[in-house]
């Protein structure tokens, strides 16, 4: 797929979810796609969409107005009429979706803001907790409601680690956090953070003390990637026991760890690059060596040949996806295999499961 395939697809999810009104068009204002709820509040079916263009929404001197902002700007936060809208007008934020150096598209989305919003907003605002995570300046904080698909809370780090201000990932939520990502990271990332939310939803409390954990390129405000570490977990649920809040963060992983060599601070750690697994590899040659064919077969003996052959690929750093192409099986069935292993290793997660595999004795 093409990088902007790749977006579009990751943010499948993040239409979905957000009560954000949110679309895409070329650089020329031609539509790409729209979520279900632009498409409520303009009256706009899937066929119209598809003959739309961004002058039909905002009006012919808006929309070059918007366009020649964007011209000179990388994004744009103001209020517009939209003709379609009984309202005077509507807050928009628009900014442009770069991708390997190419302006693929312009993103538009009109925040949708309830009172139950602001009042968390200001709830957490105001929370000490959530003050002192504000004042970190070694990483960058969020809050979110997963089912509104809403930033509640955006720290200062953003600014300080990215150079982007905190309010453009509040506002534009998913779609612009999305556009910061390495096209060859984004569709890794969202896949990795699927599975990991069904885990969290199917096996509720259960399955709390597993965080969300990968690591990918984000791009800064200088258009450089940084290698980037993020981490959630769930702080409330509903009453259907699904996921509700998130909160996470996202830091920068020191050169050290990126490089070969640094067996002291890679010690018993196990790190997912760009979502694949990496342990050090003398670290893993010195435990090989303790192992013993006997002892192994007594660790390992409950899992089947299949539930076998797929730990091993997991071990190898491949993904789900990578495993169901090597073995021509679904990723369904890779899926239910891979919780087996976990379940019959009482492993709580990926790291985990590998510490057991090398330390096994």
């Amino acid at each position: 797929m093409t990088p902007l395939q790749d977006y579009i697809y990751s943010l499948q999810a993040v239409l979905k979810t957000s009560v954000d009104r949110i679309f895409l068009s070329t650089p020329a204002g031609k539509f790409i796609c729209a979520n279900e709820s632009f498409c409520k509040y303009v009256s706009y079916s899937d066929t119209d969409i598809k003959k739309k263009s961004v002058e039909d929404v905002f009006g012919k001197t808006n929309w070059k107005l918007i366009k020649k902002e964007l011209a000179s700007n990388f994004s744009l936060e103001q209020s517009v009429k939209i003709l379609k809208s009984k309202e005077k007008s509507s807050k928009i934020f628009a900014f442009n979706l770069i991708l390997e150096g190419v302006h693929e598209a312009i993103v538009f989305v009109l925040p949708v803001i309830s009172k139950e919003d602001l009042a968390l907003m200001k709830k957490y605002r105001n929370d000490n907790f959530v003050k002192a995570l504000n004042s970190r300046t070694d990483s960058a904080w969020f809050l979110a409601d997963v089912f509104r698909g809403k930033y509640l809370f955006t720290s200062d780090g953003y600014f300080r680690l990215f150079g982007w201000p905190g309010e453009y990932f509040k506002t534009g939520g998913g779609a612009f956090f999305l556009s910061l990502i390495h096209p060859a990271d984004v569709k890794v990332l969202m896949d990795h953070y699927g599975e990991w939310l069904i885990m969290k939803n199917k096996l509720g409390l259960l399955y709390d003390s597993v965080s969300f954990t990968h690591t990918l390129r984000m791009k800064n405000s200088n258009g450089e990637y940084m290698a980037i570490e993020t981490e959630a977990n769930v702080v409330q649920r509903n009453s259907a026991n699904e996921t509700l809040l998130l909160m996470g963060s996202y830091a920068q992983i020191p050169e050290s760890l990126l490089s070969k060599g640094s067996e002291a601070e890679t010690f018993g750690n196990i790190r997912l690059i760009d979502g694949k697994s990496y342990i050090d590899i003398d670290h893993v040659r010195d435990l090989g060596l303790k192992l013993t064919s006997s002892t192994s077969e007594n660790k390992f003996k409950n899992l089947s040949s299949r539930e076998s052959e797929i730990l091993k690929l997991i071990i190898d750093g491949h993904s789900s996806e990578e495993i169901c192409e090597k073995l021509f099986i679904s990723i369904h069935t890779v899926n239910m295999h891979r919780k087996q292993v976990l379940k019959k290793l009482r492993a709580k997660n990926l790291a985990e499961l590998i510490r057991i595999y090398y330390t096994a004795s």
